[in-house]
């Protein structure tokens, strides 16, 4: 039976994922509402009409084009006739809007109304191009388009009427050069943001609007003054976002040269080891039983040296920036699995219990550097462990995300050792066997879920041995919450 809050969040989820498949549709509606919005609202704050009026008309009336003749109507002799042929001659397309689209609408119930009442040229243009991505409702999508392109709208107005005068549209203006600049690269996009925002506000709002007066009392040391604002906003924005990269670059180049030095302090005690046993081998007359021993250790320090290298092209893959994460959605539950098979071929002696949610946990994700992941989890819990016989791998819902857990009943991790479990720095005092399956494997682990959008922590179990988890963001899925218990 469901539960009452997963029939809750079902819908909800189902909301959010519209708005998401709905919404770069919208973007350039937008884009043209916000400039529109903004402008009626100034014009109706020049006409005496405060905010609450913008929001009010945009909200009830939602007429574009009339809303801007509406304004002449507000400021004359009340002419109801007038009033109503006009409102019926600007509008008229939007009866015939409504009209076209009962067919697609059939079938909505009571959204059809809504969706009817929220119609326009852009909104209008969507629903009828646009079709609903695979798993989203018609209903949902359509409806979502629709109340975002009303939203954009309303709030553009609302936000018009707050500005109210020429100080604050430059304000607004200068807060808009800032935003420019800070999403994009260089400073030739901010620069140029400058140089067009200031004519900008000599034309949308100084009066006469919709027109340039420059004849205006000081409007040149107004200009130069917006220019020179405007630029230096810019500049300083593009010089922060500049020393920002070259700080990341700086750590980025440290931990690379801190794995360097972990990797080559860990290399040569398994080199050191493969050569002795090797010379071992071909210098002496050892009997078949030594002879197979030192192999066998041959086989454990080459495949641990392996690992190391498929760790460090891991690591340079993305923090390097060169080559994106392959991400495609993935069920949590079977690639945890996959993860716990090919452990087991290697630790035949090491239970290991699976705890998966009952329901179906959908994450985008590479697969197969979160496989690299679990597995570098599963083996630093035999490692660190020392006695571990029984391992619980769990994965559950945890808010947006979803929470991965490998647990031991080994010995623990040290308490001094918790807080740099996942440095790549070799520790000083530690032998290069007991370094060896501890910190880089976890530092590659932790930079891996980074990238995906998660984070990795570890802690010590009350009734002994460890615990270490990582999380990744969950993605929605229609059947999620229709089985009972997976977290919260």
């Amino acid at each position: 039976m469901q539960s009452p809050g997963n029939t809750a969040a079902g819908p909800a989820g189902r909301a959010a994922a519209a708005v998401r498949a709905a919404f770069p549709h919208t973007l350039p509606v937008l884009m043209g509402f916000s400039c529109l919005g903004l402008t009626y609202g100034v014009l109706m704050a020049s006409k005496g009409y405060g905010a609450l009026w913008s929001l009010l008309m945009s909200a009830l009336a939602f007429g574009g084009s009339m809303q801007y003749v509406a304004i002449s109507l507000l400021t004359v002799a009340f002419d109801p006739l007038q009033a109503f042929l006009m409102s019926l001659m600007v509008n008229a397309r939007h009866l015939f809007y409504g009209l076209s689209m009962l067919p697609r609408y059939r079938g909505m119930g009571r959204v059809r109304n809504a969706l009817v009442f929220l119609l326009c040229d852009e909104t209008f243009s969507i629903n009828c191009a646009a079709e609903p991505p695979v798993g989203i409702p018609a209903k949902d999508f359509y409806l979502a388009v629709s109340l975002l392109d009303y939203l954009y709208w309303v709030a553009a107005s609302f936000v018009g009427g707050l500005i109210g005068g020429t100080a604050n549209a430059q304000m607004l203006f200068l807060l808009a050069v800032l935003l420019i600049a800070r999403f994009t690269d260089g400073y030739l996009w901010g620069v140029g943001a400058s140089i067009v925002s200031v004519p900008l506000v000599n034309y949308m709002f100084t009066y006469p609007y919709f027109s340039f007066n420059l004849t205006i009392s000081g409007y040149l040391l107004t200009f130069l003054t917006m220019l020179a604002v405007s630029l230096i906003v810019s500049v300083l924005t593009a010089r922060i976002k500049q020393q920002e990269q070259i700080r990341l670059d700086a750590e980025r180049e440290k931990l690379r040269a801190n794995l360097l030095r972990a990797v080559s302090h860990d290399l040569r005690t398994p080199l050191t080891s493969i050569v002795g046993a090797t010379g071992a081998i071909l210098d002496n007359a050892l009997p078949p039983e030594k002879q197979r021993e030192l192999l066998a250790d041959v086989n454990a320090d080459a495949q641990w040296l392996l690992r190391m290298i498929e760790n460090q092209l891991t690591i340079t893959r993305i923090q390097g920036e060169t080559a994106p994460l392959h991400m495609e959605t993935e069920v949590v539950e079977d690639v945890l699995a996959e993860a716990a098979i090919k452990f087991q071929k290697h630790f035949p002696d090491i239970k290991v219990d699976m705890d998966l949610c009952d329901d179906i946990l959908l994450a985008d994700m590479d697969a197969v550097l979160i496989e690299q992941v679990v597995l570098n989890m599963l083996e630093n819990a035999v490692y660190h462990g020392k006695h571990t016989t029984r391992i619980r791998l769990s994965a559950e819902r945890s808010g947006r995300f979803v929470l991965v857990t490998v647990s031991d009943d080994g010995a623990g991790i040290p308490r001094d050792r918790l807080p740099r479990l996942f440095q790549a720095m070799p520790e000083s005092g530690r032998s290069a066997d007991a370094q060896k399956h501890m910190g880089i494997g976890l530092s590659v682990c932790l930079s891996i879920v980074r990238a995906h959008g998660g984070e990795m922590s570890a802690t010590n179990n009350e009734q002994g041995g460890a615990s270490i988890s990582f999380t990744l963001p969950e993605k929605e899925n229609e059947y999620a919450g229709q089985t009972a218990g997976c977290g919260g």
